[in-house]
């Protein structure tokens, strides 16, 4: 899994080619003041219009881009699936996921590298978004829902604010080993956005098992991005899309939430947890059950192996966690 000292820049593509074009312009403005080894990896997944062409001739206008990219197809449909690709092309030590209306400041990679290279305990970092729209302006009720769209601040990760985890995939800022570790013998739950369909939870599924396996995540706020949004995109509509797709994602990312409360907690705490995590299940918030019986049964399964009927993804994230332990452990 080692990789050369650098930075590899992934593109994940579905008919992009009205975005594309920006987000190249904007990656052959990268400024270093040292020597970086760097690349651009653009993953056409399954596109019916015309963004490999239009993601090809962009970049044969840049210079600075003269050796470095690389165009490739990835035919199954997915984001999980595109980024697979474009990191099993990836020469390089640090991935960044740079999404294909992501528009980079000229000193991102570098600050990056920087940070990266600083702390190896470091697992991945993030930074800030601001909207960029076609007339400048926004709706709004855009404010009040920004993170969804990978715009404003974001929150560090730590064991006692596990809920504000939300490192977004947008700009991210990893390790290839890490990323391959992370899902080498365990495929990623969350496919993420597959086509027009808007599942999500794939980054947070990733973040929370770099977290499982001994990393710290961040956020820097002087690594900024433009996130170029489409007026398709401010509609009400596609807005109450994105809320389904995080919602179907809670499914199975709750779970990893609760993998790590509990299992690496005192007897006492786990007693606690699950006690919390009944009472609540019976109480009731505006007619609303706080805990599922799902998150109870879970939390028994995770804190005293105790199978009181959790599903299989339930199973298939303690046996990540599992294999986890045991490859530190030959380390």
């Amino acid at each position: 899994m080692s990789s050369s000292i650098g930075i590899s820049v992934i593109i994940c593509c579905f008919n992009s080619e009205d975005r594309i074009k920006q987000t190249i312009a904007h990656l052959a403005t990268q400024e270093f003041s040292q020597s970086i080894n760097w690349e651009i990896i653009i993953v056409d997944n399954a596109s019916t219009d015309d963004t490999y062409s239009v993601a090809l001739e962009e970049c044969e206008k840049y210079e600075a881009l003269n050796s470095k990219v690389q165009i490739i197809n990835e035919l199954k449909v997915g984001l999980s699936f595109a980024r697979a690709a474009g990191v099993k092309k990836a020469r390089f030590s640090l991935l960044c996921f740079c999404d294909d209306d992501n528009w980079l400041f000229p000193n991102y990679l570098q600050l990056a590298f920087n940070i990266m290279n600083h702390d190896t305990k470091i697992g991945a970092i993030g930074g800030k978004g601001f909207a960029k729209t076609s007339d400048g302006t926004l709706p709004g009720w855009f404010k009040d829902f920004e993170s969804w769209y990978a715009v404003g601040a974001q929150n560090s990760c730590f064991a006692d604010s596990l809920e504000k985890c939300n490192l977004w995939g947008a700009g991210i800022v990893t390790r290839r080993d890490l990323y391959l570790r992370a899902f080498y013998n365990f495929p990623s739950i969350a496919i993420g956005r597959k086509g027009d369909n808007l599942s999500s939870g794939e980054d947070t599924e990733f973040c929370l098992r770099a977290i499982l396996m001994g990393y710290k995540l961040f956020y820097k706020s002087n690594l900024k991005y433009y996130h170029f949004i489409a007026n398709n995109r401010l509609q009400k509509n596609y807005r109450d899309n994105l809320k389904l797709g995080f919602k179907e994602a809670n499914h199975h990312i709750v779970k990893y939430f609760i993998l790590i409360k509990v299992v690496n907690a005192s007897l006492l705490s786990k007693f606690g947890y699950i006690l919390k995590s009944t009472l609540g299940y019976f109480s009731t918030f505006f007619g609303r059950k706080s805990y599922s019986f799902e998150n109870v049964k879970t939390a028994v399964y995770y804190a005293f192996k105790i199978n009181l009927g959790v599903d299989e993804i339930t199973k298939k994230i303690y046996q990540f966690h599992e294999e986890n332990l045991r490859t530190c452990e030959s380390l």
